[in-house]
């Protein structure tokens, strides 16, 4: 029997109860749901934060205007699943909310997070949350579509809506809602439960014992998906394969909306040519360093092949991306890509908010078969439907432990090594770790015109030497650490004015050079070993410290930092852009000692250490904090300029760091031999060049303090014999 359609006045009557219903059961359930008003305009396009937060972005890209929807096969009125068409986007989005929330097949309600209008499509951004409590639940995101009929009546569809909703959700600008919001958003039917899974074998993704609730289900993400919220924060591989894809480079970025997928931290394990597993929301910086060390720059697209076994940790459970709170969500699929999307929120700090941001996207999903809950297996209490009582209802427990199979040996015993380079000679004497003893290699590349600059120059895990001449602003870089001719040669980038500084800027496994002004704190770092504009400029710091490099953070991106000889304070960043310190250490050194910095216990991040120019002691500590010295040593003296690499690599985590040269002879003669301290940019260009003079005009900083006593030192590696300088190399 055909249903009349309600006069337009019986229409907006429907609609405004429906507006109302959910508007009190909302906000009854929930103080903090927020609801879109007749008639609002268009809210910010990716979403604003249920909760503030101080790292939540300020701005916001403007969106291209929407194309129009394509016309709908079978006549948007017969397959609309919204018997009231509204007079808004809005009303239509409530109304499809309130319906929701009457119907009580459902534990959960939906938190409106923001909508975005187009032309003749809207969608909003939704969180779930607990009917029972109003609590947002820690899950991956979801969107309602809206869209307007020849009428010009608006109608809703919900992730519930299944079919009906993937129908509209292929029809919705791509320009509106992403394709990797549309793969995450689609949903894919189960099979039923008699059915078996597509694959078998899988375990829990956590460690045995432990339990979990399952906060989102496939009955509503769709076949192949589950949030987990584990009682612990760990997860292991469900079942042995190959590490194709790690990202640990996204920050948690709480509460986003659905453009937020983009900045997920991610792990993908290939188990066959058409089965893998995808880990999502995975916490900043909780990706093992073996795995990083064997996927450099895989925010970028770089896939590895890495052997990993069942139980293997790959990560700690976390809330970045599209989430509402700390949880796995965890992807069975037939394929995978790499996927990305502008950084919008300007995640590296560097004001270039047009840049990519990578992530794994899924391909079709499969049901995969878990041994503690078996698909195929009748009854509750055993089988995979178990998981369907969401949320908060029984709790599921892991068996998965470490199986006998080989599982992949972190290459941590690999650690920064050390070095001397001579300035007068240009000789390099290298020890492939922080200790004393004979020197593992030795070269000549430079000389009394050229300062040391280190760095992985063609991504091979290996330090390699390399010069920077001041006069010319010339680099002269070596793919292996013995002379010869340069195997890159970066013409005038630079000169008198600037200090040389290596690093891997961007995180995609090589170094690259850069300057800092000591006379302005400016920060002038190319992506690039070119010529060429600075990638990055930002000032931070000033002449009274140092220029310090360093992956301070374990993320695999190398950022700035300042020393100040003055009072031994480092004041340490985890972005390349200026800003207040993200990392302060108090007091550790002193105007007798140089930074130098290295990832001394092998650990993947990089620490502070002293260089006492007049004995050679080498005061190295494992963490960024104050302290005593971890590790004490003598190797060189006051002939020559300390070195920090890995230069045998490849390890877990190469050695980025920058060098700073000194002559520390002619630095030591002036501390003592004048009454008060110059500037520091005045003795730093006095070592890069003796012969120009030192200027006139005292610096305000104190007396330099007399080095301090040590303990007695052991033997020490002769002074090498200095060879004659080579000539310097052409460009």
């Amino acid at each position: 029997m055909m249903q009349r359609k309600p006069p337009f006045f019986r229409t907006m009557i429907l609609s405004l109860v429906a507006q109302l219903f959910a508007l009190t059961l909302l906000v009854s359930s929930s103080p903090s749901l927020a609801l879109a008003s007749e008639g609002a305009t268009a809210l910010a396009p990716y979403g604003l934060p249920v909760t503030p937060r101080e790292d939540s972005p300020t701005a916001v890209p403007t969106l291209p205007p929407f194309p129009s929807p394509t016309p709908l096969s079978q006549g948007y009125a017969a397959q609309t699943p919204d018997p009231n068409p509204s007079l808004s986007p809005e009303a239509a989005i409530n109304a499809a909310i309130a319906r929701q929330l009457a119907d009580g097949r459902y534990d959960y309600a939906y938190a409106l997070q923001s909508i975005v209008v187009g032309t003749e499509w809207a969608y909003a951004d939704v969180f779930l949350t607990s009917r029972s409590s109003g609590a947002l639940l820690p899950t991956q995101g979801a969107i309602i579509i809206a869209a307007k009929d020849a009428s010009g009546y608006w109608s809703a569809r919900l992730p519930e809506d299944h079919a009906l909703f993937n129908e509209w959700l292929e029809q919705i600008p791509g320009s509106l809602v992403s394709d990797l919001v549309k793969s995450m958003s689609r949903w894919t039917p189960e099979f039923g439960i008699q059915a078996l899974a597509d694959v078998t074998g899988h375990y829990l993704p956590w460690p045995a014992s432990v339990s979990a609730y399952v906060s989102q289900n496939p009955s509503v993400h769709g076949a192949g998906r589950i949030d987990f919220m584990i009682d612990q924060l760990d997860i292991s591989a469900t079942k042995g394969g190959t590490i194709v894809y790690a990202n640990d480079s996204h920050r948690d970025w709480v509460h986003g909306g659905s453009a937020y997928a983009y900045y997920n931290n991610a792990v993908v394990i290939q188990h066959s040519p058409t089965e893998y597993t995808l880990y999502l929301h995975l916490k900043y910086g909780s990706i093992p360093t073996w795995i990083k060390a064997g996927c450099p720059g895989g925010e970028a697209g770089q896939v590895c092949a890495l052997p990993v076994s069942r139980g293997v940790k790959i990560g700690e459970m976390g809330t970045t991306g599209w989430s509402s709170g700390p949880h796995l969500h965890l992807s069975t699929t037939s394929s995978w890509g790499v996927v990305w999307g502008p950084d919008f929120v300007d995640e590296d700090g560097d004001s270039n908010t047009t840049e990519n941001v990578y992530t794994a996207g899924t391909g079709p999903h499969i049901t995969a078969d878990f041994v503690e809950y078996p698909y195929y297996v009748a009854g509750c209490e055993t089988n995979y439907n178990c998981l369907q009582y969401w949320p908060f209802g029984p709790k599921v427990y892991s068996q998965n432990t470490v199986q006998t199979v080989a599982t992949p040996t972190p290459s941590l015993t690999a650690r920064t090594g050390i070095g001397i380079y001579s300035r007068a000679t240009g000789a390099w004497y290298l020890r492939t770790s922080a200790a004393p003893g004979a020197s593992d290699y030795q070269a000549t590349y430079g000389g009394s015109w050229a300062s040391p600059i280190v760095g992985d120059w063609n991504g091979d895990g290996t330090v390699n030497i390399g010069v920077y001449d001041a006069a010319s602003g010339n680099w002269y870089l070596r793919n292996t650490n013995n002379g010869g001719a340069p195997d890159t040669v970066v013409s005038g980038y630079g000169g008198w004015w600037g200090l040389p500084l290596s690093g891997d800027w961007d995180g995609n496994g090589t170094d690259t050079i850069g300057l800092f002004v000591p006379s302005t704190g400016e920060w002038l770092l190319r992506n690039s070993n070119s010529y060429g504009s600075p990638d990055i400029y930002f000032t931070y710091g000033g002449s009274w410290g140092y220029p310090v490099v360093g992956d301070w953070n374990g993320d695999g991106r190398d950022t700035i930092g300042i020393y100040n000889p003055t009072d031994g304070n480092w004041y340490l960043r985890n972005s390349n852009a200026g800003g207040g310190p993200d990392i302060i250490v108090g007091g550790y050194g002193g105007w007798w000692g140089f930074p130098i910095i290295g990832d001394w216990d092998g650990n993947g991040t990089d620490t502070i250490g002293l260089f006492a120019y007049q004995t050679g002691q080498w005061l190295l500590r494992n963490s960024n904090s104050y302290g005593s010295p971890s590790i004490e040593f003598v190797y060189g003296g006051d002939w020559g300029t300390p070195l920090a690499g890995d230069w045998n690599g490849p390890s877990a985590m190469s050695a980025d760091f920058m060098t700073f040269d000194q002559n520390w002879d002619a630095v030591n003669q002036t501390l003592s031999a004048i009454p008060t301290d110059y500037s520091l940019v005045d003795l730093m260009r006095f070592a890069l060049d003796p012969s120009t003079p030192l200027g006139t005009t005292p610096s305000e900083a104190p007396t330099a303090p007399a080095a301090p006593t040590m303990m007695p030192l052991p033997p020490v590696e002769p002074q090498p014999v200095k060879p004659p300088p080579p000539s310097q190399p052409q460009g």
